[in-house]
């Protein structure tokens, strides 16, 4: 009996507590493994947050062609090339309008569109195109219609003069644009990129939400007696945004919970190595602690004090520790739809509306 308590005392030398402190074969592999997790998580978020995922659809070519009448009012053409790239069926898109005063030519539609919609989401108008046929999987089509746009005609103190912003795509990418302007001799200045002929062209490729602005200038007397807004407020580009890589950021804030939850883990398995009961440490350990966050853990201390007493010991603690006690207790403290401008007066964008089939 005598010497089971000698053997008990003994396991409580400075000697035998430095002994045991020894990072156990378990957390060793333990502390491996989250090592090369984390490794996974942080290069899958760095691939992630630089693959640009794939589009269901691509427009290949998107053509406007805009002649303004004599009463102000906008002749509008398009003409579209576009490929469906997912498997799941296309049978009708939307095109963004520049504002609900628009009228469609019947006899402008491509036979392969059956009937249209126009309507109002919110303030946004959109014409909705119905197609004869399901494209998917590649296939490519052409779309062409034309409108008749009123209420475009702006008026400031410089002169009559036009904010075109074509409808965009958010989730789209468009290969090639090319937006034509008819010109005229009372133009006076203009936003284009190059001319061809009698036609102001601004041309090139847009990522999804990329939107182009045609700004075109007219002389005071260009359009006398015709009805223009005076109020006006320039397009600012609110609600075209790159929506194609929406669904990685849920994956990436997933991704680096875990890293930080694994993280938290890993401190914990760091300190049980430097635990107060094998050295010393600042959150757990193995067995009791004799100190927590710097204070005297009471229940260790009464076992201690306890187990001194039995073995001849004083109530101050147990002999053999103050060293190990004091140096614990100095270091504790250590510590798929188009869109548009909502109106070309108040020049709001459309933004995809969410619980859409697709952006188209």
């Amino acid at each position: 009996m005598k010497d089971k308590k000698m053997k008990e005392k003994d396991s409580f030398t400075r000697e035998n507590i430095l002994k045991k402190r020894t990072f156990t074969k378990t957390n060793t592999i333990l502390l491996i493994i989250t090592v090369l997790i984390q490794i996974a998580l942080i290069v899958a978020i760095v691939f992630i947050a630089n693959h640009e995922p794939e589009p269901d659809d691509i427009i290949k070519s998107y053509d406007i062609d805009v002649e303004p009448l004599d009463d102000g009012t906008l002749d509008i053409a398009y003409n579209i090339t576009w490929q469906a790239i997912s498997s799941e069926e296309l049978t009708w898109v939307e095109i963004g309008m520049a504002n609900e005063n628009y009228s469609v030519y019947e006899d402008s539609l491509s036979r392969n569109i059956v009937r249209y919609e126009k309507y109002d989401d919110d303030g946004y108008v959109l014409l909705k195109l119905y197609l004869n046929e399901e494209y998917s999987d590649g296939d490519i089509f052409d779309l062409s219609f034309k409108v008749r746009q009123e209420r475009m005609l702006c008026r400031d103190a410089q002169g009559y003069f036009y904010e075109f912003v074509p409808g965009w795509f958010n989730l789209i990418p468009i290969e090639a644009y090319t937006f034509s302007w008819k010109s005229s001799e009372s133009i006076v200045s203009s936003t284009h990129d190059s001319q061809v002929g009698n036609k102001l062209v601004w041309s090139g490729s847009l990522l999804p939400g990329g939107y182009k602005s045609m700004f075109v200038r007219y002389n005071e007397n260009a359009f006398d007696g015709c009805s223009a807004m005076t109020e006006y407020t320039m397009f600012d580009g609110r609600g075209a945004s790159n929506d194609l890589g929406d669904d990685k950021f849920p994956l990436i804030m997933i991704c680096a919970l875990v890293a930080v939850l694994i993280i938290i883990g890993q401190v914990f398995i760091i300190d049980s190595y430097v635990s107060y009961v094998r050295g010393r440490g600042f959150i757990t350990g193995y067995g009791y602690h004799y100190h927590t966050y710097g204070r005297v853990n009471y229940r260790y201390r009464a076992a201690a004090n306890a187990h001194a007493q039995s073995s001849g010991g004083g109530k101050g603690g147990f002999r053999g520790s103050g060293c190990a006690c004091a140096c614990a207790c100095a270091c504790a403290g250590g510590g798929r739809a188009g869109c548009s401008q909502k109106d070309t007066y108040t020049n709001t964008p459309f933004s995809k509306r969410k619980g859409s089939k697709k952006d188209r």
